[in-house]
């Protein structure tokens, strides 16, 4: 007598909620296998991990890839395989941040450079109106520094406060020594009298020799512009 032939049972389709955890297990782990499991089940690329998250609080799973266990090479083809899957790297997370502030704010050239490749705007405003080459001078970056720069980031880009990544590269070379202030002032031209004039006020808190440097800076700037020598007047040095 023929035994009658065993189907196997269909395993359950996971729930939303499943598979958005595995989806924020996979990103911790930097693991592309459990990410292409959760999003075969489901998950989307661009939802915020976390449940019933608003923009202002919830994290893309581009950000939270950014954050991942693995090494930095793990969590870069994390990053392309989710946007390979259809990720935004424009998407908005906690604090209107995006995917470029995140990669910029942990020094990440690379990943910032896939970004950009795949449709990364240059200068997405957080809540605080900072760019990610804000973030990028504020973390110390100089390679994200430059690709941004590069790229054509606009250093004098003012946020909420009124501080820009000229500022903050001047400060930050004051406490650190980082370097980050050539790349800035490289790429750097004063765009009015008033911003011009900014800079040399924080140069006379900076030590000589940096002084010296931002002093070299604005000379050249004073130069190329067609307005008055302002270094000097009454033959008095400002």
């Amino acid at each position: 007598m023929r035994r009658p032939t065993r189907t196997k049972p269909q395993k359950a389709a996971w729930s939303p909620e499943v598979a958005r955890g595995m989806m924020v297990l996979g990103l911790r782990q930097s693991s592309v296998l459990t990410i292409r499991r959760a999003l075969s089940q489901g998950a989307d690329p661009n939802t915020l991990c976390e449940p019933g998250a608003s923009p202002t609080v919830g994290c893309t799973p581009l950000m939270r890839a950014l954050d991942g266990q693995g090494r930095q090479a793990r969590r870069y083809h994390v990053v392309k395989f989710l946007l390979q899957a259809g990720a935004d790297p424009n998407r908005v997370g906690v604090g209107r941040l995006t995917a470029m502030h995140a990669a910029a704010a942990r020094g990440s050239a690379g990943i910032l450079l896939l970004l950009l490749a795949n449709g990364g705007a240059l200068e997405p405003q957080s809540i605080e109106g900072r760019t990610p080459l804000h973030l990028a001078v504020m973390a110390g970056s100089r390679d994200c520094v430059d690709l941004l720069l590069t790229r054509g980031a606009d250093p004098w880009f003012q946020d909420t406060s009124g501080g820009t990544a000229v500022e903050f590269a001047i400060q930050l070379e004051k406490a650190y020594g980082l370097g980050i202030l050539d790349s800035v002032l490289a790429c750097c031209v004063a765009p009015d009298l008033k911003r011009w004039r900014a800079v040399l006020d924080l140069a006379a808190h900076c030590s000589p020799q940096l002084r010296i440097k931002i002093v070299i800076w604005a000379s050249k700037q004073d130069a190329a512009s067609p307005r008055p020598n302002t270094l000097h007047q009454g033959g008095k040095p400002i």
